[in-house]
């Protein structure tokens, strides 16, 4: 913690979470607390805040008493606070415009600047399949040095971080929530495991609770922190899509599994691989591509062997089953077979929180020829990029049939996202405009516009300007 840390949580709080304005202001400010110290006018500049809202003083004032509340709060709970200007500040989510103003974490934070990571993302209830494969190229990577990124949620990100912690790996859990949060009660013995040695990290204060949006804005995070990321098994309504759309803007490695024989694991899994995932079936696959960072971390085989402490055991996480995979046995068993058995539960209800990316109209425009909106209840299914690709390449999206998919998805959007969608035109536009149309505050709006751009329906600029897509 640095004496400019207040000011960046201040920040992060006037501007709410996933928002472009922070890298604005380190942009335009040597300190943080230039910015804060700023005349009015300046601050509205750079706000986009227009005259005639609640005086800049008092939000001022508010913002930094609660600031000092939340510093005191992680202080007397072991929570550091890592901000740009950090030594720890990953380099990784600097180069994202959205970069976050503040994480919260709790840990080895030496990880966040690990040379190499893969983050594993998956459905939250995998088949038998998706189980093994996730142990063995879990325990395959870590074998090899390599930090494990993953949600800390149920199913296939569980499996990630227990299997990293037996095979006595480091691990990196990006929560949803604040750490402080009381998120999955099943998993409080693996995130105490995971604060004592790996890390814990969120972008949200301590107490902060899950939300609608928290996850969308939680998973830019996971591939931002990794070198790669590797889809192992997913719905079509996976939010591990969404980490998957990220790892490809971010213009991370990204990786989508197959079986042996070529053939599909899941319907997520064949949907990223139609939107740049390369395909693989087991873990040299990855470490293929990641040879030259493996060689960097000194990693080399002539070294003493490294002794470490007994394995972490979780009643859920059979030792015989983790360890010592041999997948060219696996391959020569199971190639050609169809995997009975499976335990597969991809049509159960995912929470709302979790719902996919929907259609990037730009993305679709060059591939897409029929798009039909199902029903599920009284809830219009949200539509991936990926999963409504013909194989047509020369088929467009006509212009009504995108104009009704951009109405179905508003749908899924708060009163204010809808209100400033529809003060918006497809000309850039600044957000003093947006502000000034729609009479709101600052925090409000950039929340908004974060939100829209989650359901790629508009898209972001330079300077605070936006426009439709």
């Amino acid at each position: 913690m640095n004496n400019q840390t207040i000011y960046w949580v201040w920040i992060q709080q006037l501007c709410g979470y996933g928002s472009v304005i922070p890298s604005t202001i380190r942009q335009r400010y040597t300190f943080a607390e230039d910015f804060y110290r700023a005349p009015y006018e300046e601050k509205a500049l750079c706000l986009g805040k227009s005259d005639g809202k609640l005086s800049f003083s008092d939000i001022s004032n508010r913002k930094l008493h609660n600031t000092k509340r939340i510093i005191d709060y992680c202080k007397s709970n072991d929570i550091e606070i890592v901000v740009p200007g950090d030594v720890y500040y990953p380099q990784r989510l600097l180069s994202l415009r959205n970069h976050p103003a503040a994480l919260y974490v709790k840990g080895d934070v030496s990880l966040l600047r690990s040379k190499l990571s893969i983050g594993v993302v998956g459905t939250r209830h995998p088949s038998f399949f998706g189980e093994f494969m996730t142990k063995g190229i879990v325990e395959g990577l870590v074998d090899n040095g390599i930090t494990i990124v993953s949600g800390g949620a149920i199913g296939i990100d569980t499996i990630a971080h227990k299997t990293t912690l037996y095979s006595n790996g480091k691990t990196v859990c990006v929560l949803g929530c604040g750490i402080g949060y009381n998120y999955l009660a099943q998993n409080r013995s693996m995130y105490e495991e995971i604060s004592r040695s790996g890390l814990l990290v969120s972008e949200y204060i301590p107490m902060s609770p899950t939300g609608k949006l928290t996850f969308k804005i939680r998973d830019r995070l996971i591939s931002g922190l990794s070198s790669g990321v590797a889809v192992i098994e997913a719905s079509e309504k996976s939010g591990s899509l969404i980490t998957a759309n990220y790892a490809l803007k971010q213009k991370r490695k990204l990786y989508a599994l197959r079986k042996p024989d070529g053939s599909a694991v899941s319907p997520g899994t064949e949907a990223a691989i139609r939107s740049g995932a390369k395909p693989f079936v087991v873990y040299n696959d990855i470490l293929g591509d990641c040879q030259d960072e493996i060689d960097l971390l000194g990693e080399a085989k002539e070294e003493p062997e490294k002794k470490f402490p007994e394995k972490i055991i979780f009643e859920d996480i059979e030792p015989g089953v983790v360890h010592t995979i041999d997948f060219e046995k696996y391959i020569k068993r199971y190639k050609g077979k169809d995997a009975g058995n499976s335990r597969d539960t991809e049509n159960s209800e995912i929470p709302e929180a979790e719902l996919p990316d929907t259609l990037n109209i730009n993305a679709a425009n060059e591939r897409i020829n029929d798009i039909k909106p199902k029903v599920i209840g009284d809830k219009a299914e949200a539509i991936n990029t990926a999963s409504v690709i013909s194989e047509k390449p020369d088929a467009v999206v006509k212009p009504a049939e995108a104009s009704a998919v951009q109405e179905q998805m508003l749908d899924y959007l708060t009163e204010t996202a809808k209100e400033v969608y529809r003060c918006m035109t497809t000309d850039m536009i600044h957000i003093d405009t947006i502000l000034f149309r729609i009479g709101s505050d600052i925090s409000v709006v950039s929340s908004a516009l974060t939100e829209l751009e989650l359901y790629g329906l508009i898209e972001t600029y330079q300077g605070n300007m936006y426009k439709k897509i």
